[in-house]
């Protein structure tokens, strides 16, 4: 069970991070490279487990994750023309990226546990 919470974020964010290197491809014919070297660290991660790496990955993608849930509510209060097909987008973005936060946050409690667990295991002379 320990391992799902460690490793089920980590293949969501790299999921979502190939997402985004295809919708800038297919809309704007730009390759996205900040979201392909995302991929490369967390598949580092995924098989060379650092606690301190991990919990500053844990840190930046729920930072990333409110950005992208508050970032789709402003484009939706900003559009001229709200559709139900605007609508429609918001709540796939907010679905998308609230299972985001959700899964943000349970990564960085686990490796907050992991390090906690680390430092009263440890003895100092």
């Amino acid at each position: 069970m320990k391992k799902i919470f460690r490793i089920v974020p980590t293949i969501y964010f790299i999921f979502l991070a190939a997402f985004l290197v295809a919708e800038y491809y297919m809309s704007l014919g730009v390759i996205n490279y900040p979201a392909i070297a995302i991929i490369v660290l967390l598949l580092v991660q995924v098989f060379h487990n650092q606690k301190h790496i991990g919990l500053l990955y844990g840190i930046a993608m729920t930072a990333f994750s409110i950005y992208k849930l508050v970032e789709a509510m402003m484009v939706y209060t900003d559009t001229v023309n709200q559709t139900s097909g605007s609508f429609r987008f918001l709540i796939i973005k907010s679905v998308l990226f609230g299972v985001a936060l959700l899964t943000a946050v349970i990564y960085l409690w686990h490796y907050i546990l992991l390090l906690k667990k680390q430092n009263t295991t440890t003895t100092s002379v």
